[in-house]
């Protein structure tokens, strides 16, 4: 079996499965949980290219292993974090939208706007780890393989230990009304994207030995760092607390080490914009008078989760 056909069953084997889970999303009314997919779907399309590896040898061995390290990892923490919360507002919103202002029923907006629009995204984005699983054969690891195995592990452990701290933050009592500014979350409002893309440009980097359709894979990581930092990754998350944190410069009730964090932590590419990451605190309504326009956006004060 060559390369393109081996692709193109991958590339059956997701849309079956994306088919599953939107018939599953219209059962239980919810697509929230296709974040967790995202990162599940990574590590199934490298595990069907490492089935249809009749050799392998540790090359292959070392990029599935990876990726199924970060899409298993990373999908189990979306997932739970699902299980727990709930409805995601960003997509209660988009199909809220679909459904009001273009007449969608639930289904269709599920299908168009969510699930349609994941199929060929993850199968782009998950390119460098087929090519290098189908294209390897009995290679071993190069030096160069041996930088970006080692550049993409980083990047896994860096947002293992980013969400870990996270949650350790937020089920604190103590760090209520607090800034978190401590472990990497001092030099990132934003680790867990910071370790995407490590991990990604780490695996197109280990499969970058087995030539030019591995290089021109790089369209995977490089939409990846486009869409955490200018799309839907970071610049949603900025814009919504930047909006909150608007609202805490007008009240002086700000949460401890706020302004701190303002100026020292910085987003995944700091391009100057001042950083309004915090946790949260609770409004008071002291000290200044708000304009009208502020009073009743204050409620946005009140609760914002950091991160992903």
């Amino acid at each position: 079996m060559n390369v393109l056909e081996a692709l193109g069953l991958n590339f059956g084997l997701l849309v079956i499965i994306m088919i599953l889970l939107w018939l599953i999303s219209i059962r239980i009314r919810d697509v929230s949980f296709i974040d967790a997919f995202w990162a599940y779907g990574m590590a199934i399309m490298a595990s069907a290219s490492f089935i249809q590896t009749e050799t392998p040898g540790s090359l292959v061995y070392t990029i599935w292993a990876l990726t199924a390290l970060w899409g298993i990892r990373l999908g189990t923490h979306l997932f739970l974090r699902w299980r727990k919360e709930g409805v995601d507002p960003r997509y209660k919103k988009i199909m809220g939208r679909a459904m009001e202002k273009q007449g969608m029923s639930f289904a269709k907006a599920a299908l168009l706007k969510a699930w349609a629009m994941q199929i060929p995204l993850l199968f782009i984005v998950c390119l460098p780890a087929q090519l290098g699983i189908l294209l390897a054969g009995t290679d071993g690891l190069s030096t160069v393989s041996i930088i970006g195995a080692i550049i993409a592990l980083v990047g896994i452990a860096f947002e293992t230990v980013g969400d870990m701290q996270l949650k350790a933050f937020k089920f604190n009592p103590a760090s209520k009304g607090m800034v978190l500014d401590i472990g990497l979350w001092k030099y990132t409002r934003h680790p867990n994207y910071f370790g995407d893309f490590c991990a990604w440009w780490g695996i197109w980097l280990a499969a970058a030995p087995l030539g030019w359709p591995v290089w021109l894979a790089a369209i995977g990581p490089l939409f990846l760092s486009f869409t955490l930092m200018k799309w839907s990754g970071a610049p949603l998350l900025e814009k919504s607390l930047k909006r909150t944190g608007l609202i805490m410069q007008a009240i002086s009730s700000a949460p401890p080490g706020f302004s701190r964090c303002r100026r020292e932590s910085p987003p995944v590419n700091d391009q100057g914009r001042p950083p309004y990451r915090y946790r949260g605190t609770r409004y008071r309504g002291r000290s200044r008078i708000l304009s009208r326009r502020y009073r009743l956006r204050a409620g946005l004060a009140q609760r914002h989760p950091v991160g992903q």
